[in-house]
């Protein structure tokens, strides 16, 4: 019994040295992972709110050595003003038991730096406050990096502000991160700020196709229209060119979507309202009986009538893009006109009268303009073409009527002569030439009370009257 008892002792014994053996291990390796922690690692006077223990990195992030820092009052690492927060924040890790906190603190030599602190308020098992421990991060190059991530962000925020094109920016809610003044302006929404809204509580008339559209984006589509209509709430129908893409976080998700647009009602309607007027000009001329073209500088035409055309005995198609010259080799050697050469040279219309090129006995009379680009260059003329062949018939024959009835005069043996309704002559035959005594230039340029006798003049004033 004796024997059993003192193994039973030594048992216990070993045992206890087991237990305290491992209890030594544990204790050895916490001191390890204090020690050598790659964040500064810190323990706190409860009662003195001075430095109990630290280890190389927090004595590396002071600049100062752990004896240095030993002793040291907590506050001293803190800017003065500073000081009220500490104590606010160490009262709150002993209340609640955990604090972080992100500020500056003080080195040896006066400087600063950011960090990041863990605060741990310990107790032993009847809640008695024991110490702080505190794990300390410098998180200079953390900041460092904030701040270029937050300039990045200023910048392509007063880009997409200021920008001249109409630019939002959402997130997958389709709620607005940012909008260009120029969207603002486009559609109406004066100074309102955007920020945090849904799209479709600013816009509720956005049709469902829309909505579908940038379903499909938040999906990674890129879409796009050039000219889509959008009916607005106040009944207006507004016209938008629009291109929408997604936009990416840092892991690779979508983040949202970027909306380029840009209204172009007064475009469209501009373009319409040309098309019309075009419409309208177009039908006029072609219902003309005049040949109207348009020939660029080359001498191509680039448009011609269906009457023009027909002159030519041509389609309108068939001269479209062609020269005089290809279309007619035999009447016309060269690729532009002289005429037209010359309107674009001088940079001054031109109108004459020409016969048929195709065949003696047609007259035309041609008119041809100008049309010249901003900077003042010609670069197309107008050709308005009338058809005079019956006007000049008329001429020819009234020339050929007046030249039968002048030789008629000049051969007959009675005094003959025409006065206008002044009394001055206009034409003489020879023989009242000779009656009169005066030479045929002379007679031309008087009057009739010159040569006639008063009574006779009287007479034949009263028959002009």
């Amino acid at each position: 019994e004796e024997e059993l008892a003192l193994l039973e002792e030594m048992g216990m014994d070993i045992s206890f040295a087991l237990e305290r053996m491992e209890s030594d291990r544990v204790k050895r390796q916490w001191a390890d992972a204090f020690e050598h922690s790659a964040h500064g690692m810190v323990i706190g006077d409860v009662r003195t709110n001075r430095i109990l223990a630290c280890n190389e990195a927090f004595a590396r992030d002071q600049d100062a050595s752990i004896p240095e820092l030993i002793g040291m009052p907590i506050l001293d690492m803190y800017r003065p003003e500073d000081h009220a927060r500490i104590k606010q924040l160490i009262a709150q890790s002993d209340r609640e038991g955990t604090v972080q906190l992100e500020g500056v603190k003080l080195r040896k030599d006066g400087s600063i730096y950011p960090f990041q602190l863990d605060v741990v308020s310990v107790r032993d098992e009847n809640g008695n406050l024991l110490y702080r421990v505190a794990s300390q991060q410098d998180i200079t190059e953390r900041k460092r990096a904030e701040k270029a991530l937050q300039r990045e962000e200023r910048i392509l925020r007063l880009f997409v502000e200021h920008s001249p094109a109409a630019i939002a920016m959402f997130d997958r809610e389709m709620r607005y991160i940012v909008a260009s003044k120029r969207y603002l302006v486009d559609y109406g929404l004066g100074d309102q700020s955007l920020e945090g809204r849904s799209h479709y509580e600013v816009f509720p008339e956005i049709p469902e196709r829309w909505k579908e559209i940038h379903r499909r984006c938040l999906q990674g589509s890129i879409e796009k229209a050039d000219e889509d209509a959008f009916p607005r709430a106040d009944g207006k129908l507004d016209w938008v060119h629009w291109e929408i893409h997604p936009w990416y976080d840092d892991d690779g998700s979508i983040g949202g979507v970027i909306l380029f647009s840009e209204v172009i009602t007064e475009r469209v309607q501009a373009r319409e309202s040309l098309q019309t007027s075009e419409a309208k000009y177009r039908s006029l001329i072609t219902s003309w009986d005049n040949s109207i073209g348009l020939m660029d500088a080359e001498g191509r035409y680039v448009y011609i009538n269906e009457i023009g055309a027909a002159w030519y005995g041509k389609t309108p198609q068939d001269m479209i893009g062609k020269t005089l010259q290809e279309l007619f080799p035999d009447q016309y050697k060269e690729a532009i006109p002289l005429p037209v050469r010359e309107v674009c040279e001088q940079k001054r219309g031109k109108t004459f009268e020409a016969e048929s090129r195709f065949g003696p006995g047609r007259w035309f009379r041609i008119s041809i303009q100008p049309v010249s680009d901003a900077g003042g260059k010609v670069t197309h003329v107008t050709i308005n073409t009338m058809d005079i062949t019956e006007r000049k018939l008329s001429e020819i024959a009234i020339r050929e009527s007046e030249e039968r009835m002048r030789l008629t005069l000049q051969t007959t043996s009675d005094g003959f002569w025409i006065v206008d309704t002044n009394g001055r002559f206009k034409e003489v035959n020879q023989a009242y030439c000779s009656m009169s005594g005066y030479s045929r230039e002379e007679i031309l340029s008087m009057g009739v009370l010159d040569v006639e006798a008063l009574e006779t003049g009287d007479e034949i004033r009263g028959r002009i009257e």
